[in-house]
């Protein structure tokens, strides 16, 4: 089994080291603050290292990254130049071309690179896909996400890269296409270091829609993704109990019944910890050699829609996504990139 040192000891950074701890991986931790980084060595017993002692270690083949999204890219590098299979929270990078030598890094290195979209991983969005595949609500016409909160802590963390990466991977995982257009809009409160909340429509070559809510300005908590298709919705609420989590409600005969539809029925789903079964699968990667769900280059995608995003909001513009684009590093884009996939399979 791989030997996991996690780098940042923050509020999600320690759900990584119980996560990894639990299923025996941790080796080490390590933070900028060495009396943080003591707690949970105490805490876990394993030592608390500085970030170049982790690095540097033979014993530790993989590391965890749960540090600000601006220095993502430097420590993953790092790690991945020294042959360690790197986890790194989302986004990957702020920056396409930092995502991007990530990429070309880990090829390089032959290492496994993932990214932390947990909610790719969710039961209830592992079930609302395995329904979508099977055909259970036909051809997807619309869908529509809210992900907001009122977190005065969190004022002036950019709603784009705080929240919408979980949307924008479960879009995409489920349209298995980037969008053609993108435009946004912004609401920017507090010191202006926002934007607190966004709106974003997205357009899809398939003829679907997407619309996207987040904020740091709502009074309620709502986690919420709708899917709409030509037979039926599938609604994943993941702020509800879990027996609710997932619902379906399918339409009648279009012709003959209009297009009224059944209440929505909820459907069982495991309770079991995103968190917990998207670090399984890290471990499962690192030990197959497999690629991730959640692996660079549909990072690369997600990244290239928030891009698009946050040009769009600055400009007050539609922002067009070339189709056709190669991958960032110059080579063709493997073919599941945006591959229709379960982390069950």
């Amino acid at each position: 089994m791989a030997r996991i040192g996690v780098i940042g000891c923050g509020m999600w950074g320690r759900n990584l080291i119980r996560n990894f701890f639990e299923l025996g991986a941790l080796a080490a931790v390590s933070d900028s603050a060495q009396d943080v980084a003591n707690e949970c060595s105490a805490a876990f017993s394993v030592p608390a290292l500085s970030l170049s002692r982790l690095l540097m270690s033979e014993e530790i083949d993989s590391v965890a990254i749960a540090v600000p999204p601006e220095a993502h890219a430097e420590i993953a590098i790092s790690a991945l130049g020294r042959g360690k299979h790197v986890f790194v929270e989302k986004p990957a990078a702020t920056e396409i071309s930092d995502a991007t030598k990530m990429v070309a890094a880990a090829r390089e290195r032959g290492a496994t690179l993932m990214v932390g979209h947990l909610l790719r991983y969710h039961p209830a969005f592992r079930e609302l896909m395995k329904i979508f595949s099977e055909g259970g609500i036909g051809k997807i016409e619309y869908v529509h996400t809210i992900r907001a909160n009122h977190r005065t802590d969190f004022r002036g963390e950019n709603a784009i890269w705080g929240f919408a990466p979980h949307d924008v991977s479960m879009i995409l995982a489920l349209l298995g296409q980037l969008p053609c257009s993108v435009f946004a809009r912004r609401q920017v409160s507090g010191d202006g270091s926002g934007p607190d909340a966004v709106v974003s429509l997205l357009e899809f070559p398939s003829g679907a829609s997407g619309h996207m809510f987040a904020s740091w300005l709502h009074p309620l908590r709502e986690q919420r993704l709708i899917v709409s298709g030509d037979e039926g919705t599938l609604q994943f609420d993941d702020c509800a109990p879990w027996q609710s989590k997932l619902s379906i409600a399918r339409f009648g005969d279009r012709e003959t019944e209009g297009i009224a539809s059944s209440a929505l029925a909820g459907i069982q789903v495991s309770e079991e910890e995103p968190l917990k079964l998207e670090c399984m699968h890290f471990l499962e990667c690192v030990d197959s050699g497999h690629h991730p769900i959640t692996n660079g280059q549909e990072a690369l995608a997600v990244l290239r829609v928030l891009d698009a995003i946050n040009e769009s909001v600055t400009t007050g513009s539609r922002v067009r996504i070339d189709q056709s684009r190669r991958s960032e590093d110059g080579s063709a884009p493997p073919d599941d990139e945006l591959r229709l996939a379960d982390p069950g399979d």
